[in-house]
């Protein structure tokens, strides 16, 4: 029969012999993904490579979130300047386009994690302005009523439910109608 000390050393010798080096395996692959990781940041934030066509969201707001992140205190490069201004240039006439759908959730991921960022706050601030016009277009594709695929409806309406609420923090009109539109959607889903 099997006395209590030796349950407890059988315990023992099970939890390094088989829990240990599976502890021990899986913070190493946690390290070895956050060095990866770090590793495509650092690289993105160096990255001055900016597209000139297609969905520019796909590709302009990785870097600027990854040169912010890397960088918090350094003024923004010419490079990047550059292309605030070529986001913040809209025609509230034809704004919502497919580029919209791609630059939308790394517009909304940039205005929350740096709201203290001048440069982004100017950005949020002319970006705002037309998301909650004081007239609404009567264009269908926008921020909370657009079909489309499965990618672009997730895309608008989960940027649109996000800055509906930072459109109410504002003041902006209709924001609030917008985050009603979106709270209802969603619970259908």
């Amino acid at each position: 029969m099997i006395n209590q000390v030796q349950k407890v050393s059988l315990v023992i010798i099970f939890f390094c012999s088989w829990i240990l080096p599976i502890t021990a395996n899986a913070t190493t692959e946690e390290q070895l993904f956050q060095q990866k990781s770090d590793l495509v940041k650092k690289t993105l934030a160096d990255s001055l490579k900016f597209p000139s066509q297609g969905d520019l969201g796909k590709y302009i707001f990785p870097i600027l979130i990854a040169y912010r992140d890397q960088y918090p205190q350094a003024s923004w490069l010419k490079e990047h300047q550059k292309q605030f201004q070529i986001i913040s240039k809209k025609n509230s006439n034809n704004f919502y386009t497919n580029s919209d759908a791609f630059a939308a959730p790394g517009l909304t991921r940039l205005f929350y994690l740096y709201p203290e960022d001048t440069v982004v706050n100017k950005l949020q601030n002319n970006y705002m302005d037309f998301l909650f016009p004081d007239v609404l277009p009567s264009d269908r594709y926008n921020f909370w009523q657009s079909g489309g695929t499965e990618n672009f409806v997730n895309m608008l309406r989960t940027s649109g439910y996000l800055l509906a609420q930072k459109g109410i923090k504002l003041n902006l009109p209709h924001a609030l109608q917008r985050l009603e539109e979106k709270e209802q959607c969603m619970g259908q889903i």
